[in-house]
């Protein structure tokens, strides 16, 4: 059963909007080096609460497949990476019906 994880970003004000776009690159370019993560859709936030910035959507092949992301080491790289650059984040991972 796929596994969609949605992720909210809320970005430091000092972080240049260059720098945003640097990290969504990496970020969807783990589509492309995780096994098993099958699309990612990103981009910035266009309804709902202010306090974020960005919002993703990643789907994956099963709950599996989102446990191996969480401990592959693009997604360490990429979290050491954008880590202080963000002010918050929040994510839920959910089964697909």
């Amino acid at each position: 059963m796929a596994v969609e994880l949605i992720v909210l970003y809320d970005w430091k004000e000092s972080v240049s909007e260059e720098r945003i776009r640097s990290h969504l690159g990496e970020i969807s370019a783990m589509q492309e080096k995780v096994p098993g993560l099958l699309e990612v859709k990103i981009g910035p936030r266009c309804f709902g609460q202010e306090q974020w910035t960005h919002g993703a959507r990643l789907t994956f092949a099963s709950q599996a497949d989102l446990d191996e992301y969480s401990r592959h080491p693009e997604h360490d790289r990429i979290a050491s990476q954008i880590g202080p650059d963000l002010e918050t984040l929040q994510y839920c991972g959910f089964e697909c019906a």
